[in-house]
């Protein structure tokens, strides 16, 4: 654990303010939840992701409908990707660009297709076909669903996955 120097006082409350450097760090909005654990005498504050806790029938369900398709299906949470086709396995987990951070804080239901010079993943270019769907969840952006064709253009279908699979984890959450 890395100290950062910084001290706060608790409030009459209970309440502690998290530094604006940290918050920004760590990509914490307001309203965004935040997880609580006591490890010993520490308390530590994780950043909840409510997408994360559905891992493993996401992947399942991303290498479904790889099956049927020959694009790359993405999803993210409003950090990192939380699941990928099994090909592109080396992004799982890493962080995603500012460009599609922008695009989830805009909270707009918004699909961008064959968007040339969009980075999805920090630190690299993704110069290719792609469309982005937008999960959400009683009006909070969970992050997101991308199909991304490297060899063809986006074609009607494509977007159909894209709004099915963003439906489908969004029931799916719903009911869990």
């Amino acid at each position: 654990m890395k100290a950062t120097g910084i001290v706060r006082r608790i409030d009459e409350f209970g309440r502690i303010v998290i530094p604006r450097e940290i918050r920004s760090k760590l990509r914490i909005n307001v309203g965004e939840p935040v997880e609580i654990f006591v490890q010993g005498n520490e308390v530590i504050l994780k950043k909840h992701s409510i997408a994360e806790e559905t891992n493993s029938i996401v992947n399942i369900f991303v290498e479904n409908i790889k099956e049927i398709t020959d694009a790359t299906i993405i999803i993210t949470d409003r950090d990192k990707v939380i699941a990928i086709s099994k090909e592109q396995e080396k992004y799982l987990g890493r962080e995603i660009s500012e460009d599609l951070t922008n695009f989830i804080s805009k909270r707009e239901p918004t699909f961008i297709k064959n968007g040339n010079n969009f980075s999805i993943i920090k630190g690299e270019n993704n110069n290719g076909n792609y469309i982005i769907a937008p999960n959400v969840l009683d009006g909070d952006y969970l992050g997101v669903t991308i199909v991304i064709c490297d060899h063809r253009e986006i074609d009607k279908l494509d977007e159909k996955i894209a709004h099915f699979v963003s439906k489908s984890l969004i029931n799916y959450l719903e009911k869990n």
